[in-house]
């Protein structure tokens, strides 16, 4: 079997965007004409891909397996889904230009909800708008029968500030409308029930969109949720990845301003002590393990060359392949919120300049990880219904998503170093109903969360043109990375239709979650400040 790293690397020079740019797209082009509305669209940093270097599971054959697969999914019912999806297509095609033609930041994806939620609608689904008080936010559900599975799936939205659908959330949201659809037609055709909820989840790019939603109890009656995402490789692969750990941190520089030129010894200079924090944390690069990240970025407010500023802020990212890691790799940058421990390469900068300094942690995610019975079965009917290349990379990608339904943990407040006491929420996710306080329980959590999958959909990428680049966002435009994503739709409504037509097989995903789960400590949370969190 090909490696996807092998694939990647095989580029031609054949051009791969459409003739108009990212520059020259249509921001006010018409809805599709089944849309009759026409209201007003962060994965969480950096993206990456299979190396030569990554460990990775070549998948031998199976032959044990495949005779439950064909039992199950009979000819019948993957002809149904693939003739659905086949039908769907060029409709999914128009509705995902649309999208990226009108590219929306995270909480503004109104034009993508009013699009969505009504092809949705005419395709029999009862659909919610505006769910969850969430203004973009959208629930799309259909029953058959009593007593089924419940199925999820989620179809992102939103767009990168400035770079439009470079992350190929035009292509998520089109490819899990696809599966929902092809799964509905599936079930009434073959007479099985269940229900299908689709979530319109906005803002996954800044915004931690799927969290807010879990927090208001929109994920609590899934069995197992499913969707994809497109990244480099294969137009013909898709391949199973952990996403790594990650912390979001804000630090805020208050100095005093002065003259550049008349009276610079009168100013504590913000941007100096950003400056030296920049530096001292490039420096502690060195001493990071490979697999981690920490990068981030200087802002201010009315800067000029000739007045001293007496702001600056800075937004970083710590990322690691696990949660633990990041905590040790964050005390490592930030020391520990206690003021009787202001090591940190921040506070150093800030004594250095004579500025105050304001360090508060803002949202957190825990590493996601397959659910290895779902992942299985993807890949089997992958390969063995649709001829496709699938590869398990054991290394973890260098990017983040708030789809951590495998790993999860709970909101809670920090103290904040600095003159502010008021805590910001670390996001994560809370999934049912806790019988505890996190904040003032003294015990570890075990916490229940969703058996999910989410499967890297291959696509032929411009040289140095992969996730959060504007040649990606060309290629997710591209009519070759629409087809490869549904393509993944085809099997992962497959996948779906098992966990809902075979009881044994979900008993499987279900002990095999339960197997997997983890007691996560919180021991921050008995520090903690006990105000609630606030959104």
């Amino acid at each position: 079997m090909a490696s996807t790293a092998d694939t990647v690397a095989d580029i031609d020079d054949q051009p791969l965007s459409p003739s108009g740019t990212l520059v020259e797209k249509a921001n006010h082009q018409a809805p599709p004409s089944y849309s009759h509305n026409g209201g007003p669209c962060s994965c969480s940093g950096s993206w990456s891909y299979p190396t030569k270097d990554s460990t990775s599971i070549k998948r031998p054959p199976r032959p044990s397996s495949l005779s439950s697969i064909d039992e199950v999914l009979s000819p019948e019912v993957r002809d149904t889904i693939h003739q659905t999806i086949e039908d769907l297509s060029p409709s999914l095609r128009e509705l995902s230009d649309y999208i990226w033609n009108n590219p929306e930041d995270g909480f503004k994806e109104y034009k993508a909800h009013d699009a969505l939620t009504t092809y949705m609608e005419s395709k029999g689904f009862r659909v919610t708008r505006h769910y969850a008080k969430l203004d973009t936010a959208w629930r799309a559900e259909y029953t058959r029968g009593q007593g089924g599975r419940v199925i999820g799936v989620n179809s992102e939205m939103d767009a990168l500030p400035g770079l439009g659908h470079a992350c190929g959330h035009n292509l998520i949201a089109v490819s899990g409308i696809a599966v929902a659809v092809a799964l509905k037609a599936a079930i009434d055709k073959h007479d099985v029930p269940a229900t299908i909820i689709l979530l319109g989840t906005p803002a996954e790019e800044f915004g931690n969109g799927k969290t807010r939603l879990l927090e208001r109890g929109a994920y609590k009656d899934m069995d197992v949720c499913v969707m994809s995402h497109p990244g480099p490789g294969s137009p013909n692969g898709a391949y199973m990845a952990p996403w790594m750990a990650l912390q979001n941190l804000e630090v805020e520089f208050i100095g005093h301003s002065a003259h550049a030129a008349y009276s610079p010894w009168e100013a504590q200079n913000a941007l100096d002590a950003a400056f030296l924090a920049y530096s001292n944390v490039s420096v502690l690069r060195q001493q990071m393990k490979p697999t981690s990240r920490v990068h981030g970025i200087v802002t201010g407010k009315d800067w000029q060359p000739n007045v001293i500023p007496d702001y600056a802020k800075m937004r970083w990212i710590v990322r690691a392949p696990t949660f633990a890691e990041v905590e040790e790799l964050r005390t490592r940058v930030t020391a520990c919120f206690e003021a009787a421990e202001l090591t940190s390469y921040f506070r150093a900068a800030a004594l250095a300049t004579g500025c105050k300094v304001k360090i508060e942690l803002g949202e957190a995610y825990y590493d996601v990880r397959q659910s290895t019975v779902l992942s299985d079965e993807f890949c089997r009917i992958a390969e063995t219904h649709l001829g496709m290349v699938t590869e398990e990379v054991q290394t973890s990608l260098p990017a983040s998503s708030d789809f951590p339904f495998d790993l999860t943990m709970m909101s809670r407040p920090y103290r904040v170093l600095s003159h502010t006491v008021s805590p910001k929420r670390i996001s994560s996710i809370p999934i049912d109903a806790l019988t505890q306080d996190p904040i003032r329980s003294h015990l570890a959590l075990q916490l229940k969360a969703i058996p999910s999958i989410q499967p890297v959909v291959g696509v032929r990428i411009q040289p140095n043109g992969g996730n959060h680049t504007p040649q990606f966002a060309e290629t997710a435009r591209t009519p070759e990375a629409h087809d490869s994503c549904m393509k993944v739709a085809k099997a992962l409504a497959m996948t779906a239709f098992r966990v809902a037509d075979d009881a044994r097989f979900y008993l499987q995903v279900k002990q095999s979650f339960e197997d997997s789960k983890i007691e996560i400590d919180l021991p921050h949370a008995q520090k903690a400040s006990t105000q609630p969190n606030t959104l």
